[in-house]
């Protein structure tokens, strides 16, 4: 068969020009308005890699700096995997560089190889030098365990780490503009997507790009899908269309393969049909026709996954069971793990394998690691297998994972996969507690709950008398299921772990039942379910002694401080706060006694209806000490409320600015309903500011954010804030389903301030549709129901209502931006 290889890059280029000079200009632009995030969108096989590859060497000329990393597809992505490939990664930098002699000297003194040839064997941090005395391999070395590790490293808070990690990247630049180059972004893991953020808005943020290939949106994740939605929407994100070949295209690149080949116009239409004018599949088409007789043996392409498990009749029993081995390990397999878990001979393997890509079954992707082409052949082989024959492959693949030779540990989140996969429950259990308690450390809550969602059931197969670790790995579930946003599903759980009723007999010990109610009531009124509350908390007070745990004790205390506080009980809430402060004080928990005197802050400023010089100082003291604490949760508390403030006092500019600072610290918690609010808020400065579109950018991340956390209060204030954008934008009819539909929420569930605030917008877009007499309705009515007493901050903005309807505005008159 000919050789094809030596002409790939030339052949996957046909048609693909425009493109590439899209590229090119989007990539090395480094003018402040071009976006940040250069993404190549297509299906697999159309030559997004490629592309890249051929303008990775004109990338590192001049004066950038480049580091590519591929993100690996996995069932439950390994948290910062795509971080750690960006580390492993050599930099590719010119070789006029001014730091080669210094760095050659060092090499050699460490006795590593310092020809140019060897530069592409050497590990990150060997290239560049380190502006500091630390030794640039040992902080590599320290990264990658705390990005695998986290524990103690994390204790000072994700931001902290990134800031280190960029650090790093930005010392193998050397003041260089840097590039990272990233392949399969809809594989990436959430907290390397999130480190990717951070990046792209860092101080040098003008001389850096992401140039990104990835699959088209209809096959990204949704999280994912969502956050690149929101980049575009802030200008931070250029789309470049990898589109598939036209006819012409496709006879050309197909007289590229073997010159003189010849196809009838039969053949080439039929091709282009059927490979929809996909390079890969167009080679694996040709591939399969140089096959002795394939095509008239009607064997199918390799194109379509679904087929292969046809083809595999063809091969004799080893072939069949290597590819078996093959698609139970996943999408991608490095070799030395074939071969260890098939227990075949190794030089055997690698000839199957070459025969495998020469068919277009498997693709090469360079250090000794294969993947099927396409995804969907993995799927078709690994649904051809038999239950029990998939679950002793698992068995055999984790056994050689575990016995892995070279690796300086073994990959636990595999090994929790395949365990749980092979159905063997007390190595399941073992490495899924272990790999959710990674995941924790590391900040990635989605893949913490699957891993102790699998813990749990090998728990239940293997000890399903265990009551106490059941009710332990439960409770710990339903937090997770919090955490990640699922308030429901973690509702649900934590009433399963308790009494059927009040006084109901429990073999729970007491101090986890006082813990148990806590927590429920936590969650309740987070969802702002302040009625369901004190029965709880009631129930609490039975199983939890003070003395013993301050700490339970002041959780209840704040509990029914924001009860009275959600009920206008202003003093009440406020020595509720104060008695909060006193017992986090006696746990030490430096953080929560800082939220509660700031509660007590707000408490006097909704007194006076403005933040007085004694609480501004309070405010100020203890943004700065959650600064210190670095407690990301409360901080973004702290600036949450700091903001709404200001807005109050109409400093509009300075309140956007704490928000956004607000938000960002967030997103590094990992606090979902924390993040929602701030975007709401955001979306309520702007639209002051006179900024509706952006606002309603904002308003539709809150209401996502609202929704998935069940936070009944947000999805009105979301909704309210809907119908404000549209009477700003002066869609009327629109403006007004979505206040009715705001009030109609509130009423039903009980939200008084909540009703009475939406009230006072319908009122405002009565009149502004000249419908002064349903207008002063609402108004009496809010006077009636004492709107500016529940709502000092509306005071100025009620008066000017009451003005206008007294003096007889014209009808039609739009109203301001908002209270």
């Amino acid at each position: 068969m000919p050789d094809m290889q030596d002409h790939r890059p030339q052949r996957f280029l046909v048609g693909r020009a425009d493109v590439l000079e899209d590229l090119r200009r989007s990539v090395r632009d480094d003018r402040p308005q071009v976006p940040p995030l250069v993404l190549l969108e297509g299906d697999e096989g159309v030559g997004k890699t490629v592309m890249v590859q051929t303008l990775l060497p004109e990338l590192g000329e001049g004066s950038s700096v480049v580091l590519t990393a591929r993100a690996i597809p996995s069932e439950i992505p390994q948290p910062f995997s795509l971080v750690q490939e960006l580390l492993r990664s050599t930099p590719l930098a010119p070789p006029e560089r001014p730091v080669a002699e210094e760095l050659s000297a060092g090499l050699a003194g460490a006795g590593l190889p310092t020809e140019p040839t060897d530069r592409e064997m050497l590990p990150l941090g060997l290239l560049a030098l380190d502006s500091q005395e630390e030794d640039p391999r040992d902080r590599a070395v320290r990264l990658l365990d705390a990005l695998t590790e986290g524990e103690e490293s994390w204790a000072e808070g994700r931001r902290s780490m990134f800031d280190r990690v960029e650090r790093h990247l930005e010392d193998l630049a050397h003041g260089s503009p840097l590039r990272l180059v990233v392949e399969d972004l809809q594989n990436v893991d959430m907290p390397s997507w999130e480190f990717l953020e951070f990046f792209l808005r860092g101080g040098r943020a003008a001389s850096r790009k992401v140039l990104a290939t990835i699959r088209p949106a209809s096959q990204q994740p949704r999280a994912l899908r969502a956050r690149l939605e929101e980049l575009q929407r802030a200008g931070q994100l250029r789309r470049i269309l990898a589109r598939p070949l036209t006819e012409g295209e496709t006879r050309e690149f197909l007289g590229t393969l073997v010159p003189g080949h010849a196809l009838s116009e039969e053949t080439l239409t039929e091709w282009h049909t059927r490979s929809r004018g996909n390079p890969l599949f167009l080679e694996q088409l040709f591939r399969m026709d140089l096959v002795a007789g394939a095509r008239a043996a009607g064997i199918s392409s390799g194109a379509d996954g679904r087929s292969l498990p046809t083809q595999m009749a063809i091969l004799d029993a080893d072939e069949r069971k290597l590819l078996a081995y093959a698609s139970v390990i996943g999408s991608e397999f490095p070799f030395p793990l074939l071969v260890s878990a098939s227990g075949l001979d190794e030089e055997w393997v690698a000839e199957r394998l070459e025969d495998f890509v020469r068919r277009g079954w498997l693709r090469d992707k360079g250090r000794e690691t294969y993947a099927f082409s396409p995804e969907s052949a993995r799927a078709a082989v690994y649904r051809s297998l038999t239950d029990t024959r998939r679950r002793i492959l698992h068995r055999k693949v984790a056994e050689a994972l575990e016995k892995l030779p070279g690796a300086p540990e073994p990959p636990l989140f595999d090994l929790a996969n395949h365990f749980y996969l092979a159905q063997v429950p007390e190595k399941a259990f073992e490495y899924n507690r272990r790999a959710a308690a990674r995941a924790e450390g590391t900040h990635a809550p989605e893949a913490r709950v699957q891993h102790l969602e699998r813990a749990l059931e090998a728990l239940l197969r293997s000890h399903p008398e265990d009551g106490t670790g059941l009710r332990r790995l439960r409770t710990e579930l339903a937090l997770a299921y919090e955490t990640a946003g699922d308030s429901l599903k973690a509702e649900s759980l934590l009433r399963s772990l308790l009494p059927s009723a009040p006084g109901a007999p429990t073999d729970t010990p007491a101090e986890e039942l006082g813990m148990l109610w806590v927590t429920l009531a936590r969650l309740l009124g987070r969802m702002s379910r302040w009625n369901e509350v004190p029965p709880l908390l009631t129930e609490a007070r039975r199983w939890v002694d003070p003395e013993k745990d301050p700490f339970l004790a002041g959780q209840i205390a704040i509990l029914e401080a924001e009860v009275d506080d959600a009920r206008n009980r202003i003093p009440a809430a406020r020595e509720h706060y104060l008695e909060a402060a006193g017992w986090f004080q006696r746990a030490r928990a430096a953080a929560h006694a800082v939220r509660a005197r700031l509660h007590v802050a707000d408490m006097d400023a909704r007194t006076a209806g403005r933040l007085g010089p004694d609480a501004e100082r309070i405010y100020r003291e203890g943004i700065a000490e959650l600064r210190r604490l670095d407690d990301r949760r409360e901080l973004a508390f702290a600036l949450n409320n700091y903001a709404y403030w200001k807005q109050v006092e109409g400093d509009l500019e300075r309140t956007v600015e704490l928000l956004t600072q607000g938000l960002q610290v967030a997103k590094d918690s990992g606090d979902l309903r924390r993040v929602g609010w701030l975007h709401f808020n955001l979306a309520d400065a702007l639209l002051h500011l006179g900024r509706p579109e952006e606002a309603k950018g904002y308003n539709a991340e809150a209401r996502r954010e609202m929704e998935k956390v069940a936070d009944q209060v947000g999805r009105i204030h979301v909704r309210l804030n809907e119908g404000r954008i549209e009477m700003a934008s002066g869609a009327w009819t629109a403006a007004e389903i979505a206040l009715l539909d705001a009030y109609r929420m509130a009423r039903e569930g009980g939200y008084e301030m909540e009703e009475l605030e939406v009230l006072f917008h319908l009122a405002r877009w009565s009149l502004a549709r000249g419908d002064a007499a349903t207008a002063r309705t609402r108004r009496d009515e809010l006077r009636q129901r004492g709107f500016v007493s529940l709502h000092p901050e509306f005071r100025v903005a009620f008066g000017q209502l009451d003005r206008e309807l007294g003096s007889g505005s014209p009808p039609g008159t739009p109203p301001p931006g908002g209270a």
